[in-house]
């Protein structure tokens, strides 16, 4: 079974593909992708290190003017950091913020690579999530409803993301007080 990475990977690849793009063009693009993976990796660094929301902020901000200028402000590449972006908005209680990225990442996934491809499952989950921060659980149970539908459709029932999924859909709709479907679909 592919790692939701490798699947990911292999679209924005695809997504990448241009067989009529300048050779100076590549050139950029191939040493914009070098800064791009720099920047990720100190944005990885202070997350992880230091739990310095702020300054990992600053630093996926860069990452993303960066990838902005470079692949075009609809490009898949985007929706990584976006989604991050949005998480690190939470944390620092910016709600308005986290929805704004996060609908982003959502809508560049889906644009790009179509409603139904995996690469939307980050985004839709980081989007129910906020919305249920936010108290809007019927929102947050219609994204969770087609993440899993992508996941069962792409990766099969019988595997972790789509039980992961699942779970989460589970969580949503007892929050709703759907308590009997919670249980059903905890089964």
């Amino acid at each position: 079974e592919p790692h939701p990475d490798q699947v990911q990977h292999e679209h924005r690849d695809r997504a990448r593909d241009r067989p009529h793009a300048e050779p100076d063009q590549l050139v950029h693009e191939r040493e914009a992708r070098r800064e791009i993976d720099r920047a990720e990796r100190r944005r990885d660094d202070v997350g992880d290190e230091r739990g310095d929301h702020e300054e990992a902020e600053r630093i996926l901000m860069r990452v993303l003017a960066i990838q902005e200028s470079a692949l075009g402000p609809q490009h898949p590449d985007l929706v990584d950091g976006l989604s991050l972006l949005s998480g690190i908005h939470l944390q620092l209680g910016e709600i308005d913020r986290a929805l704004a990225s996060a609908e982003r990442a959502l809508e560049i996934a889906t644009q790009a690579l179509g409603p139904a491809d995996p690469l939307a499952l980050l985004p839709m989950g980081t989007l129910a999530g906020i919305l249920q921060e936010t108290g809007d659980v019927d929102r947050a149970i219609e994204l969770m409803e087609r993440a899993v539908d992508i996941s069962i459709s792409f990766f099969g029932e019988d595997n972790r993301y789509t039980s992961e999924a699942i779970n989460n859909l589970a969580v949503l709709v007892f929050q709703r007080g759907e308590f009997e479907r919670s249980k059903r679909l905890q089964e």
